[in-house]
């Protein structure tokens, strides 16, 4: 990648590509600002798009981040992969108090990747705050049926030290072999939604 922006240092893509790295690696300002090079080069590239609404969440920025996940999802509304932008938008939606719309796009992600745990337990705490306990009940058994073993808070932040890569999940431990640039702590960005009240 540093030869492509060598080379071309205002190539969307690699620029994508490094903003992706650098969320990874928790190192948001430095991932913000290789996604907004990246969206001056393209305004419709969609991952950047997507990067950068993710990246403004994490950042504890959740109204920032809706019109670039908008964008993102006007730009592909048929994707194969529009539950990865629906759930961090459903997420923006339930820090900003918008239950309802939050529900329904965890919904739709749910719908779209029914095997993906985390989904199903940010529906379940969406459908608590709105108060409907059976239906969010249902949703926690059906996380809890694909991940028995995320069955206590503590066994739930165990888990999320595990960061995924492509198909294979890999504790931050073991990214030290791969890329030492990989390490991280206890506040990078969790896979699923906890509400610190």
């Amino acid at each position: 990648m540093r030869e492509v922006l060598t080379d071309n240092p205002h190539h969307p893509m690699a620029r994508t590509q490094m903003s992706v790295l650098r969320r990874a690696q928790n190192r948001l300002t430095e991932a913000q600002v290789e996604a907004e090079i990246a969206i001056a080069c393209d305004r419709n590239n969609e991952l950047a798009l997507k990067q950068l609404g993710q990246i403004l969440l994490f950042q504890g920025q959740p109204l920032a981040g809706i019109p670039h996940l908008e964008k993102a999802i006007r730009l592909n509304p048929g994707g194969p992969n529009l539950w990865s932008i629906e759930w961090p938008l459903g997420q923006c939606h339930l820090l900003l108090g918008h239950v309802d719309q939050a529900i329904g796009l965890f919904l739709r992600a749910c719908t779209a990747r029914p095997e993906l745990y985390f989904l199903h337990l940010n529906l379940s705490g969406a459908l608590g705050l709105q108060g409907n306990l059976e239906r969010a009940q249902t949703a926690l058994a059906e996380a809890l049926r694909l991940k028995p073993e995320i069955n206590t808070i503590a066994q739930l932040r165990l888990g999320s030290q595990t960061k995924a890569i492509g198909r294979f999940a890999i504790r931050p431990s073991t990214l030290a072999y791969v890329e030492p640039a990989f390490q991280t702590n206890d506040d990078w960005a969790r896979p699923v939604l906890i509400l610190h009240l």
